[in-house]
């Protein structure tokens, strides 16, 4: 079954082999792929995870959410207005992210560079009760991409991806 209106289209699927029901809800561009397929948002989660993020340092700005990309794409991100702060900086910002991912959200450095954290979601009450998160940091891009495994502690199996970009002159986050 797929659902449409002006502003959504996904696919509703059930399927039934001998005792088993499978149910699936995906968005519609992910059905000729295995169910996976990039999706792009800019709404009220990311808003909150960049607010928290400001929050942690000395700035105060209103993040607005699907708002059009600053970069090349005209997608949606969730963006901050520019940002003032006498502490960190756009050239400053990503080691900042980094040991605050160590100190604040204790995240393991690998080998590689990337973070590990694991995040306690027993609280939520949807998933299982850890969520295995890790942060790729590129300084030459001025980006981070957090990379989401759920609850898979192998962490082979990606759920999602989010991006961060930081932008200079004026020093913006961006996110999606």
């Amino acid at each position: 079954t797929v659902f449409m209106d002006e502003m959504h289209l996904c696919v509703f699927k059930i399927d039934k082999l001998h005792s088993q029901v499978k149910i699936e809800f995906f968005p519609a561009e992910a059905a000729g792929n295995n169910g996976i397929a990039p999706v792009r948002t800019g709404g009220k989660m990311l808003k909150a995870a960049l607010d928290d993020l400001l929050s942690r340092f000395d700035a105060t700005v209103g993040i607005e959410c699907k708002m059009l990309s600053l970069g090349p794409s005209s997608k949606l991100s969730a963006i901050s207005p520019p940002i003032i702060s006498e502490s960190v900086g756009s050239e400053s910002f990503l080691d900042w992210y980094r040991t605050a991912l160590i100190d604040e959200m204790g995240a393991v450095e690998l080998r590689d560079g990337s973070l590990v954290e694991e995040r306690d979601l027993s609280w939520f009450g949807l998933w299982g009760e850890t969520q295995y998160l890790k942060h790729i940091i590129d300084a030459e891009a001025f980006c981070a991409r957090c990379l989401e495994y759920m609850e898979d502690e192998t962490m082979t199996e990606i759920a999602s991806i989010v991006h961060l970009q930081v932008h200079r002159d004026p020093f913006r986050l961006e996110m999606w």
